[in-house]
């Protein structure tokens, strides 16, 4: 038992316990946390730098850009077999246009592939595509490439009165 203003005894071997920790639990504190999390309503909007895709050819391949435009087929989903890997990966071809009047195919890979939703894509915006020449330039979506599906921009609302 230990008595005010007594510092505790040292067991045999000459280590002292450890002092106790007064404050908030790790509970309170991650409750905290989320909760200020929260009240953060503010979202950070994606900022694209739009290429044409009339403009496409002058990108180096193996690069990437953003990119917007009418989705004017959604293909179908197929599989494929990787090379490196030999596994087989679902793959998505949408072909899509801007007012460039160029048609463009990019790929989707995965789950990206067998998500896509035909019914509800009218308008699809692309930050990050890498840029490939597979019979003429070609745009791949990777993980890293954001893929918005008829976003609230003026890129946008333009392209759908097109």
């Amino acid at each position: 038992a230990r008595e005010q203003g007594v510092a505790p005894r040292s067991p045999p071997g000459g280590r002292a316990p450890a002092p106790r920790v007064h404050g908030p639990s790790v509970n309170s504190s991650l409750s905290f946390m989320l909760s200020a999390q929260s009240e953060d309503q503010t979202v950070p909007k994606i900022q694209f730098d739009f290429v044409q895709l009339a403009d496409l050819a002058r990108q180096e391949k193996d690069t990437t850009c953003d990119v917007i435009g009418v989705v004017q087929d959604h293909g179908v989903v197929s599989e494929i077999t990787a090379k490196a890997t030999q596994k087989q990966i679902k793959k998505r071809e949408l072909t899509i246009a801007d007012r460039s009047q160029y048609q463009v195919r990019v790929t989707l890979w995965g789950r990206q592939a067998e998500n896509w939703d035909e019914n509800n894509a009218s308008i699809v915006a692309l930050k990050g595509a890498k840029v490939g020449d597979f019979g003429g330039r070609t745009l791949s979506v990777s993980g890293q490439t954001v893929v918005s599906i008829d976003p609230d921009i003026d890129a946008a609302h333009e392209l759908q009165g097109w």
